[in-house]
């Protein structure tokens, strides 16, 4: 029975396992039908009757040269005749059969471990992608116009998704789909991840525990292969992200984790390519730096991921000199079917934010009915320059629809709106049914779409509304924003060094390998000090290079307010990374003994985070030497 299974396990295993199996019966087989050869005189030798065993099984025309000859019947020996017939038809039926039905098994099996992605290869220089989601064939198609191998690897069904990007890519010379784990070393090691460009680790949908999965996978590649390739690592639950990018991990110069919502939220909101309205900007002479008097209002209907990131996102940017001169707060209302849930979980998982911050909500029923309960916490009327409002209605009721109409046609604001719900369809829906005045105020409206169908419609009166969030983004580590960072870091570094800030090429070099080496943490504080600059510049009327260039003045002039706005976005910043101000008693202890700062900051206290006028010279001055430095590296690119 073992060698029964010993034999099963053979051939249902390597191609190498079923040609020895094979080759060791025909070699048994051969040597007993030459020894019965040799017995019976049938060639000179052994090793000839071997040679002409071996032709028996191969051509049966040997056993009528042997057996019905020129030589008369009854002169060929009876023994010999059924021997050669014997071996004719082992040779024949028997190993030639089994030759063919074992080649054809080998090329069976080939072909069904390429169908199934369990052939390796030996890859170099290649793109490799660890799960997949719907946003993998765009990203493929990306790849491999750039001239690419992209190398997928998924657990399961390899047919299904090889024919997935086969259909939306067309060409896929360049693609290789595998089955296999991303989180088994040997797996990854199989897939030649050290010799890789690029690592993107995705997981896959309905996946249990798919971020921690990556995580693990990225460790194990650094930890345990020792792989030093830079990877992707997509994050795809909001507070597992944000425990992430705010760990203060270090060594993390080849991790690079992302969230589609974040990186869609600051594409809109960012936007360093000018593609999308700016939510503070309608023309020359209608801007926040034209009307200081008005306050940035940004609506975001949907508090899904997508509406999370966005809220967010757009806490750490909207800060203006408005406040700063005139104590006009910003404002961002968030609005929800089931938004009383969703807003604890939220601020749940912002405290210290909303213990400072100002924050109402209220609800308003089909019939305009409303209860509103207001909460006011911390020092709100100076620490922070925003607020919070949190709706629970049907974004499609009548009530709400009007309280809507009646914030576009106020001229006391500057109205924007994000429509963020799950569902394609009933975004489209509502972004194309809002009032009038919305469309005629020309209200940026943001849509999100998970699939992409149209940008935008060609009615001129929804030219303001824009559609983002598709699966065709960029995942880049060399964009304008993160270049800014390093910039913001290498700035800070200096100054805090009492070093000079170099410029041009040197600054660059320099700004790389500082980033390099810092925590997750303090490269994201850098990222988003860096992204809200031209929010700044637009509160004092600057909108381009081309205007900074010849704006020098009135930048000079703004250093000071410019830089309070800064400090206003760091208190905002530091509070989402879940630090919270030092109490009177804390700060005193501090002034006594300054070096209880580091202390406290180690448990997440901040004696910073406070009003900039409450700082002390020293803090105030990094800050002015920060904007003034990082103004003139922008045309270092």
């Amino acid at each position: 029975m073992k060698l029964q299974q010993s034999i099963d396990k053979k051939l249902s295993s390597s191609v190498g396992d079923q040609l020895a199996v094979f080759a060791v019966v025909f070699v048994a087989t051969l040597l007993i039908t030459a020894f019965l050869y040799w017995l019976f005189g049938l060639g000179y030798n052994f090793v000839d009757s071997v040679a002409k065993s071996f032709a028996d099984f191969f051509s049966s025309d040997q056993y009528s040269n042997y057996a019905y000859s020129n030589t008369a019947l009854s002169a060929t020996s009876h023994w010999i005749k059924w021997v050669t017939l014997l071996s004719c038809i082992v040779g024949s039926v028997v190993f030639q059969g089994l030759l063919i039905a074992t080649l054809t098994n080998v090329i069976q099996n080939r072909a069904d471990k390429v169908r199934n992605g369990d052939v390796r290869y030996k890859f170099k220089n290649h793109t490799l992608i660890l799960g997949y989601n719907e946003s993998v064939p765009t990203l493929v198609s990306r790849m491999c116009k750039e001239g690419q191998e992209v190398v997928v690897v998924v657990s399961k069904e390899v047919p299904d998704y090889r024919n997935a990007i086969s259909d939306k890519i067309g060409d896929s010379r360049n693609v290789v789909v595998l089955r296999g784990d991303r989180n088994s070393g040997e797996d990854l090691n199989s897939l030649h991840v050290s010799k890789a460009k690029q690592v993107y680790i995705l997981g896959e949908e309905s996946e249990p525990n798919r971020d921690l999965q990556n995580i693990d996978c990225y460790h194990t590649i650094t930890s345990t292969i020792k792989s030093e390739v830079d990877c992707y690592v997509q994050i795809h639950e909001q507070a597992i992200h944000d425990r992430v990018i705010h760990s203060g991990e270090t060594n993390i110069q080849y991790f690079h984790p992302f969230n589609m919502e974040e990186i869609w939220a600051r594409k809109v909101l960012v936007d360093t390519d000018n593609a999308y309205c700016k939510i503070d900007y309608r023309s020359v002479d209608d801007n926040i730096s034209s009307m200081p008097n008005k306050y940035v209002h940004y609506v975001i209907i949907g508090f899904s991921a997508m509406g999370e990131a966005m809220c967010r996102e757009a806490a750490l940017l909207m800060h203006y000199p408005n406040y700063v001169e005139r104590g006009v707060k910003s404002k961002i209302t968030c609005v929800d079917q089931r938004m009383r849930q969703k807003m604890q979980s939220f601020i749940g998982r912002h405290k210290t934010l909303f213990d400072c911050s100002g924050y109402s909500f209220y609800s308003v029923d089909a019939t305009g009915n409303m209860t509103e309960k207001t909460v006011l916490t911390g020092n709100d009327s100076k620490l922070l320059d925003i607020e919070f409002e949190f709706v629970e209605t049907d974004p499609q009721n009548m009530a709400f629809l009007q309280q809507l109409e009646a914030w576009s046609n106020d001229n006391n604001q500057f109205l924007s709106i994000a429509i963020c719900g799950d569902d394609d369809t009933y975004n489209n829906q509502l972004g194309y049914s809002l009032p009038q005045s919305v469309y005629l105020k020309e209200v940026p409206v943001f849509l999100y779409q998970k699939k992409m169908y149209l940008n935008r419609v060609g009615h001129p009166m929804y030219n303001s509304v824009q559609a983002f969030g598709y699966d065709d983004v960029d995942i880049s580590t060399d964009s304008e924003e993160i270049r800014w960072g390093k910039y913001v870091n290498y700035i800070y570094h200096q100054l805090y060094g009492n070093d000079a800030v170099a410029s041009g090429a040197e600054m660059r070099a320099d700004a790389e390998e500082l980033w390099n080496s810092l925590s997750i943490d303090k490269r994201w504080s850098n990222i988003y000090n860096a992204s809200s600059l031209w929010y700044k510049l637009r509160g004092i009327g600057i909108e381009n290079i081309q205007q900074l260039a010849s704006k020098q003045d009135v930048v000079h002039d703004k250093v000071e307010v410019l830089s309070e706005v800064e400090h206003n976005r760091w208190n905002v910043e530091q509070l989402i990374h879940g630090y919270r101000p030092a109490t009177q008693s804390e700060h005193q202890e501090i002034a006594k003994n300054p070096s209880m700062k580091k202390v406290y900051k180690q448990n997440y206290i901040h004696d910073d985070i406070r009003p900039y006028g409450e700082l002390d010279e020293y803090t105030k001055d990094k800050d002015r030497q920060l904007i003034k430095y990082l103004l003139e590296s922008i045309n270092y690119k």
